[in-house]
């Protein structure tokens, strides 16, 4: 009697039809590494991204370059600006934007986030002026691509309480 012997069963991947060990996934690990890679390179990026409470308010505007992470900080309560709504579920769902190919830096980006801070006052953000300078036309060509730009809803709360 044999102890502790793994036994495999050979399957075929559903992605590359490769033979694989049988496990609780469906591809190979090829295939999995290589959806993993690009994976992370779609989440990589220049994301503003809106937190709406129960009351249709914004509650918080952000920016970031990995959204998935980012958002997942919110969702876990370890954001502290954000923690009481999401410790008692006082949120809708998180609207995001790509500005990728619009953004060209980080500096841009945060320029953005301010102007959107300083239109919408969101309650768990705190009002700031930016010490960056933007030529007038660069900065008005960065609102006019927000502004054209369709928001995506990014994650929705199931468990919403309402107001």
């Amino acid at each position: 009697m044999t102890k502790n012997k793994k036994i495999y069963k050979y399957t075929k991947c559903s992605r590359c039809n490769a033979e694989k060990e049988e496990d609780i996934y469906n591809y190979c690990k090829c295939c999995i590494k290589e959806y993993n890679k690009n994976y992370n390179n779609a989440s990589k990026g220049y994301f503003l991204y809106m937190i709406i409470g129960v009351n249709g308010a914004i509650e918080y505007v952000g920016k970031t370059s990995r959204i998935d992470k980012r958002v997942s900080k919110h969702v876990t309560c370890k954001v502290q600006s954000t923690k009481h709504i999401f410790e008692f579920s006082k949120w809708t769902e998180v609207k995001y934007i790509d500005l990728t190919e619009v953004v060209a830096d980080d500096v841009e980006l945060r320029v953005l986030e301010n102007e959107l801070i300083n239109l919408y006052k969101p309650s768990c953000n705190v009002v700031t002026s930016t010490n960056y300078l933007l030529h007038n036309s660069r900065l008005f060509e960065l609102i006019t691509a927000i502004h054209s730009k369709v928001w995506g809803v990014y994650k929705i709360n199931l468990h919403k309480k309402i107001a």
